[in-house]
């Protein structure tokens, strides 16, 4: 599948309390991002968490590089650190 193919060259850096931390943190994502259980939908929210939490990237920038509207980034993002906190108990704020 060429999708999923694009999701393994997403380099990761995290500024969290300690390198341990950034570690679990960076495996989960790349943990979910490589499977195959996780549908194209959550991968793709992950995907804008990423560039606008991790790459530090603001929502319109986000919606620019993705092709959607800013709103529609803005929920891709919620729905992202929502699923997120379901998967990892310590990633909840």
């Amino acid at each position: 599948m060429k999708q999923t193919e694009s999701f393994q060259k997403v380099n990761l850096t995290f500024d969290v309390n300690n390198d341990f931390e950034a570690d679990h943190v960076q495996a989960l994502l790349r943990s979910l991002l490589n499977s195959d259980k996780t549908d194209f939908t959550t991968k793709f929210a992950l995907i804008c968490l990423i560039k606008n939490k991790v790459e530090n990237k603001g929502l319109g920038k986000v919606a620019q590089e993705t092709d959607q509207s800013k709103a529609q980034a803005a929920i891709m993002v919620s729905c992202a650190r929502f699923y997120l906190a379901g998967h990892d108990k310590r990633l909840r704020n």
